[in-house]
């Protein structure tokens, strides 16, 4: 069962979708990031940290699924 998921997620895995996530977090935090901070939104600061955190880790493991 683990194995036909793990099968499943190379197939949809490739690196344009991996560097277009990276993109996205690097985008959001140079840019949205001090918007937010500017304007004092201190939640969606927050909120948007544990999101690019959660994006990153999320792109690693996918990036080391790919390998395996």
């Amino acid at each position: 069962m683990f194995e036909k998921i793990i099968e499943s997620l190379k197939s949809y895995n490739n690196n344009y979708i991996l560097i277009t996530t990276i993109l996205i977090v690097i985008f959001e935090f140079f840019v949205d990031m001090p918007a937010f901070k500017k304007a004092k939104l201190k939640r969606d600061v927050k909120v948007l940290v544990l999101m690019n955190v959660a994006l990153i880790i999320i792109a690693i493991s996918l990036i080391v699924l790919n390998r395996m």
